[in-house]
C-alpha cells in the first residue's frame, strides 16, 4: 500500500518538476504559448498540489496505526 502511494507521490513530484520552469516563466514574462496551454499548465499545477497533499496524508494514516 505504501509503495503505491510513494509511487504516486513520485509521479506528482516529477510533473511538478516539469511544470515548474514554465510556471516561473509565466510569472516573469508575458505568456506566449496560447491560452489553452496556460490553462493546462495551471490545471496540472493544481492537480499536482492537491494530489500530493492527499497522498502524503494517506501515507501518514497508513503508518500511524503501526506506530501505536
Amino acid at each position: 500500500m505504501t509503495d503505491v502511494c510513494l509511487l504516486n507521490v513520485a509521479i506528482a513530484d516529477i510533473l511538478f518538476a516539469v511544470a515548474l520552469p514554465l510556471i516561473i516563466y509565466s510569472e516573469q514574462h508575458k505568456w506566449s504559448m496560447g491560452n489553452m496551454s496556460c490553462k493546462l499548465l495551471r490545471a496540472i499545477y493544481s492537480v499536482n498540489l492537491y494530489s500530493s497533499k492527499l497522498l502524503l496524508a494517506c501515507i501518514s494514516l497508513h503508518v500511524v496505526p503501526n506506530l501505536l
